[in-house]
């Protein structure tokens, strides 16, 4: 599933998709999962477009990509056996007052269960509660982020990360 300002390119940017919920879906193989790749930081647009309960598996590159996404809600989903080399389980950049809730990556061997970079745009989000990530290659990557974010470890060693007072 991508979200793009073209017909012949999925790379390129714009206000192509708001209020958009993809939910109870599974996918399997292929190189992107969900992609939403919005217009700027700056803009109010791409907004409340929500990947919820879904099943990632074998996929080669992204399970679920957000670029330029505000109030973006990513909950409860499933990342399995990330192939390739870089592989990004949960990838979210430039978001705003965003929530990462519940999710559980697990076999991101080559890459990253979670990235965020430049999130926060406001002191208000993103929100960071419940996610499980299990063997990766980094489980949990933070470029530029504004509000604090806390760690720890499970009983089977998987990092678990919640924010604030929601332990």
């Amino acid at each position: 599933v991508v979200s793009t300002n073209s017909y012949t390119s999925m790379f390129t940017t714009g206000n192509n998709a708001n209020n958009t919920t993809i939910s109870n879906t599974e996918f399997n193989g292929g190189y992107y999962g969900v992609r939403f790749y919005g217009l700027s930081s700056s803009i109010p647009n791409n907004i409340n477009n929500k990947v919820e309960n879904c099943t990632f598996t074998n996929l080669y590159y992204y399970a679920i990509y957000y670029y330029y996404q505000g109030e973006a809600v990513i909950k409860g989903n499933t990342v399995n056996a990330l192939r390739g080399t870089f592989a990004y389980g949960l990838y979210s950049y430039y978001g705003r007052n965003g929530l990462i809730e519940g999710n559980t990556v697990v076999d991101a061997p080559g890459g990253y269960a979670l990235y965020m970079a430049y999130e926060n745009q406001t002191a208000s989000g993103p929100n960071l509660r419940s996610n499980i990530l299990k063997n990766s290659h980094v489980a949990l990557l933070m470029e530029k982020a504004i509000q604090r974010k806390e760690g720890k470890l499970g009983p089977h060693g998987e990092l678990i990360i919640t924010t604030g007072a929601h332990t």
